[in-house]
């Protein structure tokens, strides 16, 4: 076997490497929406999200230099239909940098935004990722 192919088959068969902020490859890294100074990365508790069926999100938030949130929400809105949720969802953390939001519901299809802002000592970050609820 080739060392390129040790290499790959070492690769495939060992644990998921890491994404932003330590998380597991297969979670949604969020996009910043103007300068960021923290990063995020989300999971959906139920894949996939469907109309009327209420679901949680977990978060984990970081900066480059280590400095922690002070504060961190969540929310979802329609962009094309200029309107958001009918529910709140309820944050908690669960370690440091780590979130569980619960309580999502979308009452509707459609394109979906969930936003995440962190506070800190400057600016604050805004975050957001898209899901099509069909």
């Amino acid at each position: 076997m080739s060392r390129l192919a040790a290499l790959i088959l070492a690769l495939s068969a060992g644990p998921a490497l890491a994404g932003v902020c330590g998380a597991p490859a297969d979670w949604q890294t969020l996009t910043p929406e103007g300068s960021a100074s923290f990063q995020a990365a989300m999971a959906l508790g139920t894949k996939p999200v469907q109309v009327g069926t209420p679901f949680d999100v977990e978060l984990k938030v970081c900066s480059a230099d280590n400095k922690a949130a002070d504060r961190v929400q969540v929310d979802a809105n329609m962009p094309a239909h200029k309107h958001g949720m009918n529910y709140e969802p309820q944050l908690s953390k669960t370690a440091e940098g780590e979130f569980k939001a619960t309580g999502f519901l979308f009452h509707m299809p459609g394109v979906w935004q969930i936003t995440v802002s962190v506070y800190g000592k400057g600016a604050p970050s805004h975050l957001s990722m898209e899901i099509n609820v069909p």
